[in-house]
């Protein structure tokens, strides 16, 4: 993804805790934790993190707001472009359902 961020998107992720890193290794993986998450369909968190990816949202209006959510930014540049990819590494709000976010798009490749 070309780094076209604007300032409004970044807003809003103003109550979570967001880790940058540039990260020049191949094969250095975070896997977003809400692919697995009983609330990912109704996350605010979530949602912004699918804002930042410009990817459709699972939802247009959510109502959950997680409980201290981590988010790990990886950056990588090559030549002119910037990739950035977010991804929500911790919650205290976390609740296990496996699988969660695959059964709500059958077929679809589950984000990593």
């Amino acid at each position: 993804m070309k780094c076209n961020q604007t300032p409004s998107k970044i807003l809003l992720f103003r109550s979570v805790k967001i880790k940058a890193l540039i990260n020049p290794f191949e094969g250095l993986k975070t896997m977003c934790i809400c692919v697995n998450c009983h609330y990912v369909d109704s996350c605010i968190t979530y949602n912004a993190v699918e804002t930042q990816h410009e990817v459709p949202h699972l939802t247009e209006t959510p109502d959950f707001e997680p409980n201290e959510p981590s988010i790990n930014v990886n950056i990588r540049t090559s030549e002119d472009v910037i990739e950035m990819e977010w991804d929500v590494v911790g919650c205290l709000s976390f609740k296990r359902e496996t699988g969660k976010w695959a059964k709500l798009r059958p077929g679809e490749l589950v984000p990593t």
